[in-house]
């Protein structure tokens, strides 16, 4: 199984994981039963994208160009982990003694559960990609995560600094499903009260769903045009190394927030729970 997730990974670019510090606390005895015997473990996710900036701001008065936008982008899914490994430690939790690593009570895990002609699923579907027909909604090695993108982009130009600019204005919007690679696995230290989240990756795969772009502009002559586009490109992500050594609590769910330093309008925010979350009401 582990050369299947392997080379299935390799197929769907894998993100590494490195290490997020959090603080942290020590269980008791006993406490961390409320996770040992739990069969299956599902994260659900929310990855956030909202920022805006202003003509003018930060720019030169002499510039003869300047942007102003309004980015509101969201990406959610939930990934189950529906196979145990029991004693199975967190990458973080390094160095261990032997008698550590094999102390079952103490570490907890979980997996991704793939078919095991993932393999040949893999192949099959990269025939596919090359001709254009790839049903992601019916591939087993894929899970739909629920997108919605609502921008504004304006370009402003002009050719000398005593002129007034020109715009250019695109309008952004999309919703609906795109997919993730159904990988992963999930490593927790009851000792440490920690755990690692490895393999998953939020590379986003185009199912049937769009993006539109309405480009329009008050430059005389200029012909409004309508264009589409994968959702990929444009839904917000995280690096994952973000969700290594990350501290959880006894209660359930476990909540956990993310702020990616490099991305300050980035927010992901991670539910851990034994069971599954309630399905959306349908939109009426």
């Amino acid at each position: 199984m582990n050369s299947v997730r392997a080379r299935a990974s390799s197929l769907l670019l894998v993100s590494v994981i490195t290490a997020l510090a959090s603080a942290r606390a020590t269980a008791t005895p006993g406490e961390g039963e409320v996770f040992l015997g739990r069969q299956k473990m599902y994260l659900s996710f929310e990855i956030t994208q909202i920022e805006s900036r202003k003509q003018g701001d930060g720019t030169p008065a002499n510039a003869l160009t300047d942007v102003s936008y309004t980015r509101n982008r969201l990406v959610k899914g939930v990934i189950p982990f529906d196979k145990p490994l029991p004693g199975t430690f967190p990458m973080s939790s390094m160095p261990l003694s032997t008698a550590e690593m094999v102390d079952e009570s103490r570490f907890v895990g979980w997996m991704v559960v793939t078919p095991d002609n993932a393999v040949d699923i893999m192949e099959q579907t990269m025939q596919q990609a090359a001709s254009g027909k790839v049903d992601m909604s019916t591939n087993p090695m894929f899970l739909p995560v629920e997108f919605s993108i609502d921008d504004v982009e304006r370009s402003h130009y002009r050719d000398y600094p005593a002129h007034g600019f020109a715009t250019d204005t695109h309008v952004v919007t999309g919703r609906g499903i795109a997919y993730i690679g159904k990988t992963g696995w999930l490593a927790c230290d009851l000792k440490k009260m920690t755990c690692d989240l490895n393999s998953v990756m939020l590379h986003y795969q185009q199912g049937t769903d769009l993006v539109t772009t309405n480009s329009t502009s008050d430059v005389p002559g200029f012909v409004p045009k309508q264009e589409t586009q994968a959702p990929g490109p444009l839904l917000p992500t995280v690096p994952l190394k973000l969700l290594t050594g990350f501290a959880i609590t006894l209660s359930e769910p476990i909540n956990v927030t993310i702020k990616d330093p490099a991305q300050p309008t980035v927010t992901m925010r991670v539910t851990l729970s034994p069971n599954p979350p309630p399905k959306a009401a349908p939109a009426r």
